[in-house]
């Protein structure tokens, strides 16, 4: 949703909208990281592991960046 919504709003014509919370570089950067160190960490936390619990992160501050990037792009059209 969050590329969604960048190259939506580069569309219409404002620039995209970089600086974002979490953008395709960082979520990368995680997705490496967590998988390197799960097999480590085997235990659950709250019923989830450590790549559920990266998911959720992802959930939350994804949807966080899809408001930032809309009002951006709502503020550059207005």
């Amino acid at each position: 949703m969050t590329s969604y919504l960048g190259t939506q709003s580069q569309s219409v014509g404002p620039d995209r909208v970089h600086g974002v919370l979490l953008g395709r570089a960082d979520r990368l950067a995680l997705v490496g990281l967590v998988t390197a160190v799960a097999p480590a960490i085997s235990g659950k936390v709250v019923g989830l592991t450590l790549v559920g619990w990266l998911l959720v992160g992802f959930a939350i501050v994804g949807h966080l960046t899809v408001l930032q990037r809309f009002y951006g792009a709502l503020d550059t059209l207005s």
